[in-house]
């Protein structure tokens, strides 16, 4: 388990479940030579976090959540889970221009 804060997501989308809030985001990381190297997550919302609203489009900062890669040993595979506590909007960033289309989705 590793936990994080402070990592900054772009929300791809959004299902509101019962307990949790499950998110498709990215996350991108600027490389030496001036291009991003990009990262798709597929996030649980869960706590503090569950109780904001968050739209398609977003960006959040996260202020605490975890990590984990669990091995399932009876079906030999792992489970990347990323789960997030506590989550606030950034103000700084504009959301998703209306001209985006499906097809500038990082998926």
């Amino acid at each position: 388990m590793i936990l994080f804060n402070k990592a900054f997501l772009k929300v791809w989308k959004v299902e509101k479940k019962e307990k949790y809030t499950a998110l498709s985001c990215s996350t991108s990381d600027k490389q030496q030579d001036g291009t991003y190297k990009n990262s798709n997550w597929n996030v649980r919302l869960v706590g503090k976090a569950n109780d904001v609203e968050v739209a398609e489009g977003d960006k959040i900062v996260v202020k605490s959540g975890k990590v984990e890669n669990i091995w399932d040993k009876e079906n030999n595979k792992n489970w990347l889970n990323v789960i997030v506590f506590e989550l606030e909007a950034d103000e700084g960033f504009k959301p998703v221009d209306a001209n985006d289309s499906e097809d500038s989705l990082p998926f």
